[in-house]
Order: C-alpha cells, then structure tokens, then sequence
C-alpha cells in the first residue's frame, strides 16, 4: 500500500508540474501576443507619422484635425487601391496620389513591412497584391508537396492568387429618386 501511496504522489506531483508548466506557457504565449500587437501598432504609427508629413497643418486646431483625418484616409486610400487593383504599376500609384515613383515604393516597402500590406514587386515596376489568406494558401499547398518544381509553384500560384482587380460597390445618390427607386 505504502508503494502504491508513493506512486500516486508522484503522478499528482507530476500532473501539478505538468498543469503548472501549460499555465507558463500559455502566460508567455499571451505576453508574447501582447508584444507582438505593441509593435504592430508601434509601426502603424511610425507610418501614420510618415504619412502626415506630407499634408501641411494650420496653425488652426480645427485645421490640424482636419488635415490628420484627411491624412489618415489618404493611408487608407493608398492601401484600399493597391488591394482592389491587385496588379499596380508604381508610376501610376505615383500619378493617382501626387509622389514620385520612389517614394511609393518607399511607402509600398515600409507598408509591407508593417504587415499592412502584403505581396511582391515585379522587375517591371509593378506591385502585385497578395493577400494572407492567398499566401497561406500557396504555403500550405508547398507543405503538403514537399518538393515542387518552379512551373508547379507558378501553376499552383495562378490557381491560389487571384489576381483581378476588386470591384467596387456601385455608389447609389439618395437625391435621385430614379437611382431610389431603381435600387
């Protein structure tokens, strides 16, 4: 019995060292997270602060807010037309938004960097947008291959990575009660 005692001892002690040990792990899996979303936010920021340089501000307080709403939309604009274009050449982002080709792809590195946007810049000139989910996808079809060839990769690719451009949701005028109607 004596024997038996012991052994049930030392699995309880096992199984607390054992609970103890998931419980650490998972503390230092959510601290980890924190972290990680500290400096995600941490490089929005840095971007956003990019940005805004480029927009003068009035000496007016109303003037500095309005120009900060106008610079944060202008972030998101920028990132918005790279993703429903999917294929975008630089020179043209540079006309659509008044830089020159440099500096977007200055922005487009430096976006990419902070994981706002993602995908790969062709020897042309040209950004192609690739989502997460469409870079998960091409991963985990390379993970269930093994090894695959450069022509399955791009075969594989053009199935996975949809590369039309979004299209953008009609905008409907409420002043026109034909267009009400319609809708």
């Amino acid at each position: 019995k004596q024997k038996r005692k012991e052994r049930e001892e030392q699995r309880e002690a096992e199984r607390a060292e054992a609970e103890a040990a998931r419980k650490r792990e998972r503390e230092e899996k959510e601290e980890a997270e924190r972290k990680a979303q500290e400096e995600i936010k941490k490089k929005e920021e840095e971007e956003f602060d990019k940005w805004k340089d480029l927009f003068e501000t009035g000496e007016d307080g109303a003037q500095a807010d309005d120009d900060l709403q106008e610079s944060q939309g202008m972030l998101q604009e920028f990132i918005d037309y790279l993703k429903d274009n999917k294929i975008t050449p630089l020179d043209e982002v540079a006309a659509k938004f008044g830089l020159k080709a440099q500096e977007v792809l200055n922005r487009v590195e430096g976006l990419e960097s902070m994981g706002r946007v993602t995908g790969l810049m062709d020897d042309r000139g040209k950004f192609i947008y690739i989502s997460m989910d469409e870079m998960k996808g091409v991963a985990k079809w390379i993970n269930n291959q093994g090894r695959v060839s450069v022509e399955d990769l791009v075969s594989e690719s053009a199935r996975l990575v949809d590369m039309q451009p979004r299209e953008k949701a009609p905008v409907i005028d409420f002043g026109d009660e034909d267009a009400v109607e319609a809708a």
